[in-house]
């Protein structure tokens, strides 16, 4: 019965993925018996059952449409999740958030992955472990784009930003440490403050209206 109900999974899950007349990945159905075969393999590495890694799969491409940068992260996620006890979907869901804000780039996967095992190494050093974090990424994925540069450091750096703030600076919890930098990001970069940057003769500006 679970055989054949991952073999469904994998099914609806190349199904999903696919989307006709787009370039790239996307817009060829990817072989269910490959998606399959890979869940299985990272199943059995971090001890994961199939459908369970079929089901995170899956809820990666739900948020981002993206099956490609899925099946080339899931393993580090697998892995991560295993190693900090967070539950793999919300790390899946962190992860997503994590791609959504890194747009189109090349070897995507791995520049998740890499934001990824960022935030889990801040978690194991800092106030904040990973598994409350990574329920809140949409906001630190969100507030990076406030910022010119490699979307993926922003991210890693808005992190450490959160343990600060949640060891040092008053907040107490992930969700307000994670709102509390939200709001530092709107308040650095809104019209008053940039106007007070540039009267004191500091140019923020690196491209296209971001600050640095």
């Amino acid at each position: 019965g679970k055989a054949g109900s991952a073999q469904s999974r994998a099914v609806e899950l190349s199904n999903s993925a696919y989307q006709p007349g787009e370039k790239g990945a996307a817009g060829q159905r990817q072989d269910p018996t490959a998606i399959l075969r890979d869940a299985r393999a990272v199943a059995d590495a971090t001890a994961f059952d199939t459908n369970v890694a079929l089901q995170g799969l899956q809820d990666f491409v739900s948020k981002t449409g993206d099956l490609e940068t899925g099946r080339a992260v899931f393993k580090d996620l697998a892995v991560l999740s295993k190693a900090t006890g967070t539950e793999l979907n919300d790390m899946v869901s962190a992860a997503a958030d994590v791609s959504i804000a890194l747009g189109d780039t090349d070897n995507k996967g791995q520049k998740v992955a890499e934001v990824m095992r960022a935030i889990a190494g801040q978690g194991k050093l800092g106030a904040v472990e990973v598994k409350d974090l990574a329920v809140q990424m949409a906001k630190l994925s969100a507030s990076a784009g406030q910022f010119a540069g490699d979307r993926g450091r922003s991210i890693a750096v808005l992190g450490a930003l959160a343990q600060e703030a949640r060891q040092r600076g008053g907040a107490t919890s992930a969700a307000s440490a994670t709102t509390s930098v939200a709001a530092f990001s709107r308040d650095i970069t809104k019209g008053k403050t940039l106007k007070n940057f540039g009267a004191a003769g500091i140019d923020v500006f690196a491209d296209k209206g971001k600050t640095q």
